[in-house]
């Protein structure tokens, strides 16, 4: 994760050094060929208005994908843009990063709302330099990957261990999650998943997410894994279909459709009765 840049002057977005608000907007539509983004720009802040206006500043979106190391910059003066990108340029997580950044020199520049600690100093601001940051986002350039709908295998994998017996293990360090079962426990479980895969998701795959967000709550191990490829799909998951992570516990539940409910009507069914008939 990229740390907060400093500035040697005050910017829009930066505490409270300037009034104002720069919030951005975007919306993702990937084609078979392209990927199309469309871009809003929520600006108050009476300076950066009419330096945009004027043409002296303007809106800056800076997009990057570190599977296919592109890297690109995009400058508008108007507050609704769309670009369109080849396919193949972008694969799996793309950032994307939004600022206001002068056109040209502006000698004496003083924005307004600026914060009364400055004074009244103003700023000499050079072509390029940031003069608001709007924050950043991300989007999965995956056509198959619908985050609404997403299959559990998205973002995870139940695989086979070298060991012969042993606890279940979570490996965190490829591209998707990947529960690892010793040998025997694997035997098992490729036996038993034709028969009851529902209660198998409380049993085996439950608790490997629970634990799975309780690591990535923790900031040191987000930075650490948010490049991965399952870390993006499953934040996109609970961004859109607005999980809370707050707890772990509830929130591996909803990305899982409540397999305990599940696994409890499986369980009922698979059963004998009272009796001991089928």
């Amino acid at each position: 994760m990229a740390h907060k840049q400093s500035y040697p002057y005050p910017i829009l977005g930066e505490g409270d050094d300037v009034e104002g608000i720069f919030n951005p907007s975007f919306w993702v539509t990937l084609r078979p060929m392209l990927v199309e983004a469309e871009f809003t720009f929520h600006l108050q802040n009476a300076t950066l208005e009419k330096l945009i206006a004027q043409r002296k500043a303007e809106y800056v979106v800076e997009m990057e994908c570190k599977t296919t190391f592109f890297r690109q910059t995009f400058k508008t003066a108007s507050a609704k843009n769309s670009i369109s990108l080849p396919a193949e340029r972008l694969r799996e997580k793309v950032d994307v990063s939004f600022y206001i950044c002068a056109a040209q020199k502006i000698p004496e520049y003083r924005p307004s709302g600026l914060h009364r600690d400055y004074g009244n100093i103003s700023f000499p601001i050079e072509p390029g330099d940031v003069l608001a940051e709007g924050g950043r986002g991300y989007f999965i350039a995956e056509k198959t990957f619908d985050p609404m709908r997403a299959p559990l295998s998205s973002f995870m994998r139940i695989e086979r261990d070298k060991k012969k017996a042993g606890p279940v293990v979570v490996d965190f360090e490829g591209d998707y999650l990947l529960i690892k079962l010793s040998e025997e426990d694997h035997d098992r479980f490729q036996e038993a998943k034709h028969r009851a895969i529902q209660s198998l998701h409380s049993i085996i795959v439950l608790p490997a997410l629970i634990e799975t967000l309780r690591c990535i709550g923790n900031p040191e191990k987000k930075m650490e894994y948010e490049d991965k490829k399952w870390y993006g799909r499953l934040e996109a998951i609970c961004r859109e279909q607005k999980i809370d992570l707050e707890d772990p516990f509830v929130a591996a539940q909803k990305i899982l459709g409540n397999p305990i409910s599940r696994g409890l009507d499986e369980v009922l069914e698979l059963s004998p009765g009272e009796n001991g008939d089928e």
